[in-house]
């Protein structure tokens, strides 16, 4: 699992950031500044702590993720903020729970009626142990999500997208260990083996599928 994620770190999130129809939200936007008015805006259908923004609130998720821990914290800091903690960071004793959190949260999205509002956060690490944030909402079942890695590159940038689903793939290694892999999927129609194609092929793009988090849960 380790490896999985030297791999991403060291060569899809900078891939990504040079992709040209990434959008990086750098600037203040009047509906932003309009929107901060009001927090019963960003509140949660379930009274989550994690606000629920959308594409539209650039200023917004910035700031929130900008507020975050900076460097590595406690399991209990990162849970007293409501966050899912990277699973190759914590305990096997301790995956379990973090693997229901984001089960959870797809339940939600599945069911999801017109007026629900949902969010989650997720904290990863980078090789040199900084934390990198993934900021996912569903407004009415719709999926967007967020990453930010400002405290490892020093940029105050978001990459995001819109997908249609989460999906959960169960899978093992070479060795025979099993684990799961959750994604997020630019097209609902996608089939299990479908997402597993593409990610052995490579070469698809940020916005039809995205590595979200691996646990070896199963």
């Amino acid at each position: 699992m380790k490896k999985i994620r030297k791999t991403l770190i060291i060569y899809i999130i900078p891939f990504l950031l040079c992709m040209s129809w990434v959008f990086c939200f750098t600037g203040c936007s009047k509906d932003s500044k309009e929107k901060k008015e009001s927090k019963e805006n960003y509140k949660a259908t379930d009274n989550s702590i994690i606000p629920v923004y959308d594409r539209e609130d650039s200023e917004l998720i910035i700031e929130y993720l900008k507020g975050l821990p900076s460097s590595t914290s406690s399991l209990d800091r990162y849970e007293e903020l409501g966050l899912i903690v990277d699973a190759a960071a914590i305990d096997e004793k301790d995956r379990q729970s973090q693997f229901d959190k984001l089960c959870d949260f797809m339940e939600k999205i599945e069911s999801s009626k017109a007026d629900e509002k949902y969010a989650v956060t997720l904290v990863l690490f980078s090789e040199e142990n900084k934390p990198l944030y993934i900021y996912v909402s569903s407004i009415g079942g719709k999926i967007f999500a967020a990453e930010y890695d400002g405290f490892s590159s020093g940029e105050d940038q978001v990459f995001a997208a819109n997908y249609e689903k989460i999906m959960k793939v169960k899978d093992k290694y070479t060795d025979g260990t099993k684990y799961t892999t959750f994604y997020l999927v630019g097209d609902k129609d996608k089939t299990e083996d479908e997402v597993k194609k593409m990610r052995e092929e490579g070469g698809y793009e940020f916005k039809d599928l995205f590595w979200l988090y691996d646990t070896s849960i199963v």
